[in-house]
């Protein structure tokens, strides 16, 4: 429906990636993208204009890469970019673009007291560490989760994972 990768295409390809970037001791951020009151949209909207939520986020994530960076739609209202070479200061200035045209979503919201929005976790690569790809996951995945149940609407980035010294 959105033409995104799905999850294990977009998983595949970044655990490559990954590889790559240490050797060349560079850093990327994946993003975690997931919907803010979703399922207001389906129940008062219905699924057709739920769908075409999905779609307009794509678009905008599409419109927010650069060519090589990567968005999939990892299922239901949750979506991920990769971004290559990218540090914390550029993770941050492309959430605050992003949040910017995501106010676009709100055209699809279920009610005004409930808008639709993005929450998103963000986890930065370490060129000196070791951390398996599920370990990155699951940084973004907390960062988000930690926005979510913080108030939606905003942006958090993971704690660095542990460097390797010495080697």
């Amino acid at each position: 429906m959105t033409g995104l990768l799905n999850r294990r295409a977009f998983f595949g390809d970044i655990e490559r990636r990954l590889q790559v970037l240490r050797r060349r001791k560079r850093k990327a951020a994946l993003f975690y993208v997931d919907l803010d009151n979703f399922k207001q949209v389906n129940d008062v909207h219905g699924h057709k204009l739920g769908d075409e939520a999905l779609i307009a986020l794509s678009q905008i994530l599409q419109k927010e890469i650069r060519i090589g960076d990567l968005v999939s739609r990892l299922g239901g209202h949750e979506f991920a970019m990769w971004l290559e070479e990218t540090d914390e200061t550029a993770a941050v200035q492309k959430a605050e673009s992003l949040f910017k045209v995501a106010k676009a979503l709100t055209e699809f919201s279920g009610s005004p007291e409930l808008p639709l929005g993005i929450s998103v976790g963000i986890a930065v690569t370490e060129p000196d560490s070791q951390e398996p790809i599920k370990g990155l996951i699951a940084r973004a995945d907390g960062a988000m989760y930690m926005i979510k149940h913080g108030g939606k609407g905003s942006y958090a980035i993971a704690e660095p994972a542990a460097t390797v010294t010495g080697v």
